[in-house]
Order: structure tokens, then sequence, then C-alpha cells
């Protein structure tokens, strides 16, 4: 005897989106607090490169707003997953853009790379 059932319930995961958004929103805090404490650490450790605070807590900032709101804004929650792709390429370029100012020097280099392998799980 065959039996028929009903095909499952959708679960929370099966929508795309709803996984990046939530990936995505991780990525935003680490963002927002990784990003100025590697300054500090690199200000620290190399005194004579050129690695402005603000520029990084500018971009800090920024994650975390867009993190605060995915949460209040449902235009931005809808849009929240090529809202945070645009982060991502603006990020991009002011890594590049301070690698190149400090001459490719080995540190930057190497932090450029890991902000490329975390955008890339991204």
């Amino acid at each position: 005897m065959l039996r028929t059932s009903a095909p499952p319930e959708p679960t929370p995961w099966v929508d795309s989106d709803d996984v990046h958004r939530g990936t995505y929103r991780v990525f935003c805090v680490l963002a927002g607090v990784l990003n100025p404490l590697f300054g500090a650490i690199y200000l620290a450790a190399f005194p004579g490169t050129t690695d402005p605070l603000w520029g990084r807590f500018v971009l800090s900032v920024a994650a975390l707003l867009l993190l605060s709101l995915s949460y209040m804004d449902r235009r931005v929650e809808q849009n929240f997953v090529h809202l945070f792709r645009g982060y991502c390429y603006l990020l991009t370029v002011y890594l590049v853009g301070l690698t190149a100012l400090n001459a490719f020097s080995y540190p930057y280099t190497m932090g450029l790379l890991f902000a490329f392998m975390a955008m890339g799980v991204a």
C-alpha cells in the first residue's frame, strides 16, 4: 500500500536569502569589531605606517549601522544581501588603497589576503 503525504513544511534554512542575511549579519558584527582592532594592532606593531584609525572607524560604523538598519527598516532587510556585498566592495577598495599607501608591506599584504579570504567565505 502506497502512502501519500503532504510535502514537508519549508524551514527557514530553505530560503537562501535568509541564510545569507544571517551569515552577513555575523560578518557585519565581525567587521565592526575587528576592523578598528586590526588598525590599532598594526599601528602598535608598526609605528611608521600610514593607517588612519578614523577611516577604520567609519567603516566599522557603516557595518554596524547596516546591521542595525537590517532589523529596523524593511527595505534594508529586503536588500541586505546586496547592501552587504556593496559594503564588501567598499572595504576591499579601502584595504587595497591602504596596502598601496604602505608600499605593499608584508603585514598589510597579509591583512589584505585575510580580508579577501573572509569575503570569499561570505
